[in-house]
């Protein structure tokens, strides 16, 4: 058995696939215009709720929008408000918490294009697989692929061009 990234490549279940991966989970922050803000890596067996409270340890601040699977425990939601994260998830069907009118609409509007984001960023740069076994050489190709994904977009509006 080869040991990758330091030990931090995890067999983990994604259920929403229904299938097996061994390797991180990355948490990606997407501003409105598609610009990534924000990376976390957490290891393969964890939960999407590691993810979210992985950026307790860091300096982000703002509202984040994120399927049922960010929904944080209500003793961690506390500290997430106090260290200036808000999360707005969708609801499962079986929960008893309803969103207000308004958080509804803007999950509703904006969800589809942060989904749509991750998708580009992951068939830009093949995401998916890395074939790095050092952890310090993975994430700073990570954060090489986010600046150059921010600048393709910045260069993409100033031509006119489109996103994909």
């Amino acid at each position: 058995k080869k040991v990758r990234l330091d030990g931090m490549a995890k067999k983990g279940y994604c259920s929403s696939l229904k299938r097996w991966l061994v390797g991180l989970r990355e948490h990606m922050v997407f501003t409105p215009d598609g610009r990534i803000d924000f990376m976390v890596q957490i290891a393969g067996n964890r939960h999407d709720a590691q993810g979210l409270y992985a950026f307790l340890e860091t300096s982000f601040r703002g509202c984040l929008l994120a399927d049922n699977g960010y929904w944080p425990k209500s003793d961690k939601r506390a500290e997430l408000a106090q260290h200036g994260i808000t999360v707005i998830a969708c609801t499962r069907s079986n929960q008893k918490y309803r969103h207000t009118a308004i958080n509804a609409a803007l999950l509703k509007k904006h969800r589809p294009h942060v989904e749509r984001f991750i998708g580009l960023f992951d068939h830009q740069f093949n995401a998916t697989r890395t074939q790095c076994r050092n952890y310090k050489n993975y994430v700073a190709r990570r954060w090489a692929k986010a600046v150059a994904h921010n600048a393709s977009i910045f260069i993409n509006k100033e031509n006119h061009w489109p996103m994909n």
